[in-house]
């Protein structure tokens, strides 16, 4: 009976291990220097335009969306952003122009961030990837046919 109580006491408390840990660590996902997609390329017959203001808000949008708060930076064209879910704090930066953004990582709070290897839980490479995807997503969405293309 001892050994019974002794067996389930341990397969609890190793369950309880693994699901705190709930995820790998692996390398931390940054993007550099993504083009925007140019759909005066893609549909040459309609131009189209987007301003840098379009992806400003295609990406504060995009983030809103998914739950990023964000703040401008102190620089020109950066813009911070946060999202906090129970006890993990997850913050990137998004530098941007009219031709690209990118992706970079700033912080993290209980996410297993290590500097040293530049590892993470994976969550964080999730989310950035979904948030990237809103973002190409929404630009599309946004560009409009100029004037003289009507």
């Amino acid at each position: 009976m001892k050994l019974n109580k002794l067996i389930s006491l341990s397969l609890i408390i190793s369950s309880v291990l693994i699901l705190s840990r709930c995820g790998k660590d692996v390398q931390v996902y940054n993007l550099d220097n993504h083009k925007i997609q140019d759909l005066e390329k893609t549909h040459p017959n309609t131009p189209y335009h987007i301003s840098l203001k379009d992806i400003k808000m295609a990406i504060i949008n995009s983030a809103d969306n998914l739950g990023w708060s964000y703040t401008e930076s102190q620089e020109k064209n950066i813009l911070d952003f946060r999202q906090t879910i129970g006890d993990k704090l997850y913050a990137i930066k998004i530098p941007y122009d009219i031709k690209s953004y990118s992706v970079h990582y700033d912080k993290s709070i209980n996410l297993h961030y290590n500097k040293d290897t530049n590892t993470i839980n994976d969550s964080y490479n999730n989310k950035v990837q979904k948030l990237i995807k809103a973002i190409d997503e929404k630009i599309i969405l946004i560009q409009t046919p100029t004037e003289q293309g009507k």
